[in-house]
């Protein structure tokens, strides 16, 4: 779940979610066959669909997805599942938060603004914005 806590709006802004790093080495699955394992999921927006403008292509194996908003809101929320599996053999379908930590969420903001937050044993990574600008 992507949730906006700051108290401004945003202007153009993406979110992404690299797997590149992770404890577990997870990729996503949204295919048959690849490196998933059994059962697999594209992504599917499943709130905020309203309020997102684009989701990158994520394709079988690969280890990032942008999800794309023409602006956020204070206190916005958008989630979407995908299927992630553990590519280091220990529990490839069952991903809890040791899997996922050292994963990176970024957050870019038009302007070139990157900001970078890490996923903890939690599974949440915390991306802290600057005050309203103005």
């Amino acid at each position: 779940m992507i949730v906006y806590t700051g108290s401004c709006p945003l202007g153009p802004t993406e979110v992404v979610v690299d797997l590149d790093g992770s404890d577990g080495a997870l990729v996503f699955d949204v295919a048959e066959g690849g490196p998933g394992v059994d059962v697999f999921q594209p992504v599917d927006v499943i709130l905020g669909a309203e309020d997102i403008a684009a989701i990158s292509e994520v394709k079988d194996g690969d280890r990032s997805v942008t999800i794309r908003f023409d602006r956020m809101m204070p206190m916005q929320h958008a989630a979407f599942t995908i299927d992630v599996d553990d590519t280091t053999g220990a529990r490839p379908t069952v991903i809890a938060g040791a899997e996922i930590n050292g994963a990176k969420a970024r957050v870019l903001q038009a302007g070139g603004g990157v900001l970078e937050g890490t996923f903890g044993t939690d599974a949440r990574a915390r991306v802290a914005i600057p005050g309203c600008l103005s």
